[in-house]
């Protein structure tokens, strides 16, 4: 899944992402768990992907001034 938001992060997708599957949770409400789950992941690999590239661009930036 990383791989796949780096390839959509780097061709600057602007979609939705629907997962299409979740993990397996053994509790009272396992599917909404699941999702739960899923999505965080999805949210903190966004982050970090967008805070990478974010970063790399400020880097970009400041060595043009050199």
């Amino acid at each position: 899944m990383i791989r796949i938001l780096s390839i959509l992060e780097r061709n600057h997708f602007d979609g939705v992402i629907i997962p299409d599957h979740t993990p397996q949770m053994s509790c009272a409400a396992p599917w909404h768990a699941g999702m739960a789950h899923t999505l965080g992941f999805i949210l903190a690999v966004k982050a970090i992907l967008e805070a990478s590239n974010h970063s790399s661009v400020q880097l970009t930036e400041s060595e043009r001034g050199r």
